[in-house]
């Protein structure tokens, strides 16, 4: 199966420990890795998580040293469980759309401070005894405050005008799909992900994303469970429970960048996503990217989608075009696929340079 996609003139990627970057012209899209949420959850994926660790009453054991095993044990298996929970729920973030941007209401005027200055200057030099001349001179400096507040609003009222005809403007672009406006609207946006994520290109209404996941070790080796008894156990998972997990892992991450995308780009109606992943760091020290996943999404096959019943592998292979992805027969475990046969995303790896 083919995957085709043109990266737009003048798209050049780049990338770092840090994240990934895309330029078109002077515009730098910059991707950060931010902090990740947590939580707790159960029935999530093909093994059974459990939220409840013994809640009820226990008794103290008689070995203290036992007893801080079993605390550590028990944490252990808490923040096990918070890692299985993000992995299951990463494509469940929600986006708000973008809305058109609206310029900052004018700040109140300060009429009272203009009024006491005005007020200083016409009583300069006036008796305190002469109630006439002060009556009259405040009458004007009335008048003159009321002046120049007048000017001031005016002036801030075309101050705000000039900006928010900028903000409609730039929305204009953003509904025409302005390549330079979409890759800098979503280079903001991308900008606190998780995991590093770049717009490449525009082509049209579709729009090419870049997207780095962690590798396997982004998958703890054990899980959090019960014995018959009803004791806390760790036990590891086997190569196929394991490889589940990360297809969930890499599936998650992709539909939260395709949601976000298509969220902060209204004039966007579908999208190309490249997976890929750093699978060794060279003699230079350079880290080396492969390609785990690559497809082709429309914005509408993403409405009605059971976001919270539904798991994120399922989510993908179901509102995918076109979805390339390879995986060990009997594991099921996620590999790279072999860019031989996919000549245009090997050209879009070569294209990636670390800074």
């Amino acid at each position: 199966m083919g995957f085709s996609f043109r990266i737009a003139p003048g798209i050049r990627i780049s990338a770092s420990s840090r994240g990934m970057r895309a330029s078109l012209g002077p515009r730098i899209a910059r991707v950060h890795v931010g902090a990740g949420r947590t939580g707790l959850s159960t029935g999530a994926g093909p093994i059974t998580l459990y939220s409840s660790l013994g809640g009820g009453p226990r008794r103290r054991p008689a070995n203290a040293q036992r007893s801080l095993a079993q605390a550590s044990k028990e944490e252990e298996a808490k923040r096990l469980l918070a890692v299985f929970h993000e992995i299951t729920s990463l494509h469940r973030a929600e986006f708000a759309d973008v809305t058109p941007p609206v310029a900052p209401a004018i700040r109140p005027v300060e009429h009272a401070a203009m009024l006491r200055t005005h007020e200083r200057q016409a009583l300069k030099g006036i008796s305190w005894f002469n109630r006439t001349e002060r009556r009259a001179a405040r009458e004007r400096a009335r008048i003159g405050a009321n002046a120049q507040a007048a000017v001031w609003v005016g002036g801030a009222e075309v101050e705000r005008s000039q900006i928010q005809e900028e903000l409609d403007r730039e929305w204009s672009r953003l509904l025409a799909n302005d390549p330079a406006t979409v890759l800098e609207t979503l280079t903001d946006a991308f900008d606190d992900n998780q995991a590093p994520a770049a717009a490449a290109g525009v082509q049209g209404s579709e729009v090419l994303l870049v997207l780095q996941v962690p590798g396997l070790e982004g998958v703890p080796e054990r899980m959090p469970g019960a014995t018959q008894a009803g004791n806390l156990t760790l036990r590891k998972l086997n190569k196929t429970e394991r490889a589940s997990y990360y297809l969930q892992l890499v599936a998650g991450h992709a539909l939260a960048t395709l949601r976000e995308a298509f969220a902060m780009a209204p004039g966007i109606t579908s999208a190309r996503i490249v997976v890929m992943r750093q699978y060794r760091t060279d003699s230079y020290g350079a880290p080396q990217l492969e390609c785990v996943l690559a497809g082709r999404f429309r914005r509408t096959s993403f409405h009605g989608v059971h976001w919270e019943a539904a798991d994120a592998s399922g989510v993908l292979n179901d509102t995918a075009d076109e979805l390339l992805f390879n995986t060990a027969p009997r594991t099921g475990e996620l590999r790279a696929i072999n860019l031989a046969r996919e000549p245009e995303l090997a050209h879009l790896l070569a294209t990636i340079t670390f800074v």
